[in-house]
């Protein structure tokens, strides 16, 4: 925290002061002016632009107001107006120097693969299905698999690149998913264990309330 207040370094300062006992001096122009650090989105969202916060924020201290574009995440009075925007969406949608966007991470997304993928193929089919169904990749929570793929190289890779974890599960635990799955597959079952891998880890990953919004989409060499 002393080396700079942004991206979350305000919020380590808060709970070592409340961890010692003593006090956080914080300085940030938009925490001081605004109460909100525009860098720093409530936990579940990710900031697609981080890159383009710091002209937000000259613009805002300036006297500049803003207009919301979906909900409101960040518990602060901000000023009203049309110099920036806040786009809250789940959908891919262009950043700038006046407007950020902000993703609700909702999505988890499920990977399957042959043995040693290529990661970069992988990739290009994970993105390609993001954009299809109008899914940016900053909305998605987590990659999630079966454990046997906990060491695959491709599907570290995508969660690397995503910059979320990488949860995998046992195959009991995906078979018991299968009255949910779009796309069941009996030569699945018959090379690990249960009817699906990607839908499955999906849905488990997400919980049982959760729906399925993109069946499985497979190359020679991957599922999603």
């Amino acid at each position: 925290p002393l080396l700079g207040g942004h991206r979350g370094a305000n919020r380590l300062a808060t709970k070592i002061s409340e961890a010692l006992g003593a006090v956080s001096a914080v300085t940030t122009a938009g925490d001081v002016a605004l109460g909100v650090a525009l860098d720093e989105p409530p936990l579940g969202y990710a900031l697609q632009n981080p890159d383009d916060a710091k002209d937000v924020m000259a613009r805002l201290l300036s006297g500049g107001g803003v207009t919301w574009e979906g909900e409101a995440i960040f518990d602060a009075d901000l000023p009203a107006g049309n110099d920036v925007a806040l786009c809250v969406t789940e959908a891919p949608e262009q950043g700038g120097s006046d407007r950020l966007i902000y993703h609700p991470q909702r999505f988890t997304l499920g990977l399957g693969c042959a043995r040693n993928a290529d990661p970069e193929a992988m990739w290009q089919h994970v993105s390609e299905t993001l954009r299809v169904h109008g899914i940016a990749a900053g909305a998605i929570a987590c990659v999630a698999s079966i454990d046997l793929k906990a060491d695959e190289p491709a599907i570290i890779a995508i969660a690397a690149r995503l910059g979320v974890p990488l949860r995998v599960f046992t195959a009991a635990a995906l078979e018991a998913e299968t009255a949910r799955l779009a796309t069941p597959s009996d030569v699945v079952f018959a090379e690990v264990g249960c009817h699906g891998v990607s839908e499955g880890a999906a849905l488990a990953a997400a919980g049982p309330d959760a729906e399925l919004v993109v069946v499985k989409h497979k190359t020679d060499e991957a599922t999603c």
